[in-house]
């Protein structure tokens, strides 16, 4: 894991000012540049709240030397092109800049829900106030998500816009294979110490709905098969069960565990499922009206294909659907298509800016569905902190 650190960081050491920008869920301009502030003080806020740091950097506990092993192979693809390099990098500098939320959003909510005194009393809480079992679920979620960002680093060669020899991407292939593999598989066995079914269910579906979007959903930056459009969001609500799929399933599950485990009572659980998922719509509505006023964010996107993004998906509805997706793209060769950065960002920049204009306002009222799911909860620093990154997204 050392050398797996120690390699990115003298690779990327020269970009790291500009690459924390745009690894960002809040991409460039002022505005976004106060937002990302605002963001990063509420997460070293609540990494201090809760005792615990949640960051890549801290799931080394959840590891062992088997996975050092590995990483010493992750070596042989620095002077490659391939995109397990470019993920290895996003994990390292997105700890770095306080963006692993989810792991800190399940401790801060199993804090702020309070110690149940009727909870058995074999199962010990931390001087913060938090159940082991519960950091324990926090710990198993952030690995979950970096296990998927491993895997996201697997590429067919027809998929690549920048061709790499065969042997670098087989050989990234097959360590992104394993290593996400690994994580998961770590994942299970940390479930399974939990000693409940009922959270290792939540968990589980959780893999599968992101797992289906891995599926449906192509990274952003690759090239496109025409085929794919068709299983791309139309409309807000398509959009809105694409990204709970993608995201919003495992934060909320994660936060549904993590009070289950407590035996808290369901308006609490209702609560922070609520506010989970309100926060996953808030979040990636703001990094989609904040990628596409950008040409270059359009183009080096790292998450979901722009095609994806909630403003196309909102315009798709009323312009021609698949056939509108189309149009804003342009062939790459005889077989594959690749997005048309010119046109995109002149669609909803200067023709139909209005999308935007909705998108933003539709991340406005999921910010305050998820401030209205916190007022259950008694006052507190944790319930504090969790408005503060809610209202940090504005």
């Amino acid at each position: 894991m050392r050398i797996l650190l120690r390699a990115c960081r003298r690779r990327f050491n020269k970009i790291n000012s500009i690459t924390s920008r745009r690894l960002s869920i809040f991409g460039k301009g002022d505005a976004s540049e106060r937002n990302s502030i605002a963001m990063q003080k509420a997460m070293a806020d609540a990494e201090k709240i809760v005792g615990f740091p949640t960051s890549f950097l801290s799931l080394r506990a959840l590891l062992n030397e088997d996975f050092e092993g590995l990483a010493v192979h992750v070596k042989k693809v620095i002077n490659t092109k391939h995109p397990l390099l470019e993920t290895a990098k996003d994990i390292v500098f997105n700890s770095k800049n306080y963006m692993q939320t989810r792991g800190l959003v399940v401790l801060l909510l199993s804090k702020a829900a309070k110690p149940n005194f009727d909870y058995n009393a074999d199962h010990h809480k931390t001087a913060t106030e938090i159940y082991n079992k519960q950091r324990a679920v926090a710990e198993i979620t952030e690995l979950i998500h970096v296990a998927f960002l491993v895997h996201r680093g697997i590429v067919s060669k027809s998929n690549m816009k920048n061709p790499i020899k065969d042997s670098d991407m087989n050989f990234g292939n097959r360590l992104a294979v394993l290593g996400g593999d690994f994580m998961l598989a770590t994942a299970s066995l940390g479930l399974a110490k939990l000693d409940s079914t009922s959270v290792v269910e939540l968990i589980s579906s959780a893999i599968r709905d992101m797992s289906t979007a891995l599926v449906t959903m192509p990274e952003g930056g690759v090239a496109l098969f025409p085929r794919q459009l068709e299983s791309f969001p139309i409309g807000t609500q398509k959009w809105s069960e694409a990204i709970r799929l993608a995201s919003g399933s495992l934060i909320s599950n994660a936060c549904h565990s993590a009070l289950l485990l407590a035996s808290h009572e369901k308006a609490l659980i209702d609560a922070s499922i609520h506010f989970s998922e309100h926060m996953t719509w808030a979040w990636q509505a703001r990094s989609d009206f904040n990628r596409l006023k950008s040409k270059d964010q359009i183009e080096s996107s790292r998450y979901f294909s722009s095609l994806c993004s909630l403003p196309v998906a909102m315009m798709a509805e009323e312009h021609g659907r698949t056939e509108f997706l189309l149009n804003l793209t342009k062939r790459r060769n005889h077989e594959t298509l690749e997005i048309d950065v010119e046109k995109l960002y002149d669609t909803f920049n200067n023709k139909h800016s209005h999308y935007l204009k909705s998108t933003n306002d539709l991340c406005l009222h999921h910010i305050e569905k998820a401030l209205e799911s916190l007022n259950i909860f008694e006052s507190s620093e944790a319930k504090r902190t969790l408005e503060s990154i809610a209202l940090s997204v504005k």
